[in-house]
This record gives C-alpha cells, sequence and structure tokens, in this order.
C-alpha cells in the first residue's frame, strides 16, 4: 500500500498526497507498538477485576452498546468512500488521481486499496481509540462507586494508584500517535481546500467529523477519569487524617505524603485535559492562514 501511494505520488505530486504517504507510513509503526504493548493491555484488563463486585452493570452495559455502535459504524465506514471512488473517479483527490484518468476502468483499485489500507492499518487507530475511551469509563465507573474504600482502603487505593500509572505507562505513546495520525487527516483534508481544488465534499466531510469525533471522546474520557482518581485520592487523604489516626507504617506514610496530581498525557507532550480542545480548534486557523500566504506569495 505504501508502495502504491509511493508510484501515485510519483505520477501525480501534491502535498495532500505526501501527508497521505506520511501516514500511511506511521500506522506500520503503530501495528508494532501495539503488538509490543499487547502483555500489557491484557494486564490492564485484569487489574479492573480488583473493582468488579463495585461495578456498576448497568452503566457499563450502556457504555458497551455505544461501543459496539461505534464499532459497526467504523467497520462499515470504507463503504461510503468506495462508492463514492467508484461513482466519481475524477474528482479523486488522494493517492488515487494519478490513476484515475489512466485506468477509469480499473474501479478495483480503489476498492482493494480502500479496503486493505483501511481494515489494515486505519481500523487500528478507531479500535485503539474505542479501546482506550472505553476503558476509562469502566474505569470511571468503578471509582465512582459509593463503597469503594468501605472494605480494604488501602488496597483499593493502591489498586487505583497501580492501574493509572499502568494505564498512562502504556497508551500514553499510542494515544500520541492516535493524535498525530488524526492531525495528518485534518492537514490532507484541509490542504485542498484551502487552495480551491476539488475535493470529495462526502467523504472529507465524513473524515473530519469521524476525527472530531475520536479527539472528543478521547478527552472527555481521559479528562472524567483523571478528576475521579484525583477526588478519590484527596478525599481518601483526608479519611486518613480525620477518621483514623495515621499509623506509624510505610502506607500510611506514603498516603500523607502523596502530592502527586494523577494525570493522563499523551507520551509526555501534553496532558489529555479539555483545554486541548481549545489547541485542536486553534491550530486548523494557524494551518489555514500559514497555506494562505503561502499561496498569496506565489
Amino acid at each position: 500500500m505504501i508502495g502504491f501511494s509511493i508510484i501515485c505520488m510519483h505520477r501525480s505530486f501534491s502535498w495532500g498526497t505526501a501527508v497521505l504517504l506520511a501516514s500511511r507510513t506511521v500506522l506500520p509503526f503503530l501495528w508494532w507498538l501495539v503488538y509490543g504493548k499487547m502483555k500489557r493491555i491484557l494486564a490492564l484488563i485484569k487489574e479492573l477485576e480488583f473493582f468488579k463486585e463495585k461495578h456498576d452493570w448497568v452503566r457499563i452495559s450502556r457504555y458497551s452498546k455505544v461501543v459496539i455502535i461505534c464499532a459497526i459504524l467504523t467497520f462499515l465506514r470504507p463503504l461510503a468512500r468506495i462508492i463514492w471512488y467508484v461513482a466519481f473517479p475524477d474528482t479523486s483527490t488522494d493517492a488515487f488521481s494519478g490513476f484515475s484518468s489512466a485506468y477509469k476502468k480499473l474501479a478495483i483499485l480503489y476498492v482493494m486499496d480502500e479496503i486493505g489500507f483501511f481494515y489494515c492499518t486505519t481500523l487500528l487507530l478507531y479500535a485503539l481509540a474505542l479501546f482506550y475511551v472505553f476503558y476509562c469509563c469502566i474505569f470511571y465507573v468503578c471509582l465512582d462507586s459509593k463503597n469503594i474504600f468501605n472494605t480494604n482502603g488501602y488496597e483499593a487505593y493502591e489498586t487505583m494508584l497501580r492501574i493509572f500509572k499502568k494505564l498512562e505507562n502504556t497508551f500514553s505513546p499510542l494515544v500520541f500517535l492516535i493524535f498525530t495520525l488524526i492531525i495528518f487527516v485534518f492537514a490532507k483534508v484541509m490542504y485542498p481546500i484551502l487552495l480551491g481544488q476539488k475535493t470529495e465534499k462526502y467523504t472529507s466531510g465524513l473524515d473530519l467529523l469521524t476525527s472530531a469525533m475520536v479527539i472528543v471522546a478521547i478527552i472527555f474520557s481521559a479528562e472524567n477519569v483523571q478528576q475521579k482518581a484525583n477526588e478519590i485520592r484527596v478525599s481518601f487523604m483526608t479519611l486518613t487524617l480525620c477518621d483514623k489516626p495515621p499509623k506509624a507504617n510505610g502506607k500510611w506514610i506514603k498516603i500523607l505524603e502523596d502530592r502527586h496530581v494523577l494525570t493522563l498525557t499523551a507520551w509526555g507532550m501534553f496532558a489529555i485535559r479539555k483545554p486541548i480542545l481549545l489547541t485542536m480548534i486553534a491550530w486548523p486557523f494557524t494551518y489555514g492562514l500559514i497555506l494562505l500566504q503561502f499561496t498569496l506569495k506565489n
């Protein structure tokens, strides 16, 4: 697929095609990274078994239904693009553009590349995003239980910190790559629009909408679990001081000295919090202004 994109770019070079090629180069690295972290991901799932007696299964069932619907829509997403490419091959602006004029009859090229690229690479991006969002939601439900510290309070507190740390260490580089690839999607779609070139309005709009929904879902799910974890951390420290006399052993002293704010990041580059939405909104305008100035000079 990468070789096919290089040939297309050689026949009809454009910055949009170059951005597409860059995104397709990053995606195989994402596969390798996920494969290397599979044991950690499975361990994260097992960690939630500690809270199984405190689960709100009704809320978890609601979240799971939403995730299933999103997974089905994501799986069917290439059909919209395939139909558009086959029906209107001359309007293609991506890697297919070099072939669309010379090989109009070979519509199978559109279908093979779209299905192969999406299901082998891009599907992993959305699957990771869905898993991350769903895990954060379940973790939030576990922490939102009213009787979370009724029994084995310190063990529950320690488990919460351990899960949070593992979630950060395992998914922070993956989330960073997800954000990077979504920025590639925005750049690929915006470039021809700002230059006044023809674009597939339907498929471009679908790409932007899907990417925006992924970003919002990741940010809000991570924000909620961070807030809840920090609230529990503070409340447990308060209970330790007020309701129970501090014990002269290491574990209670460690809790009392804990002043670290729990934060989920994207590879340490930035915290996954609501303010990042303002940056994500401001970035397209900045990118558009730079392209506009570059176009006017030429």
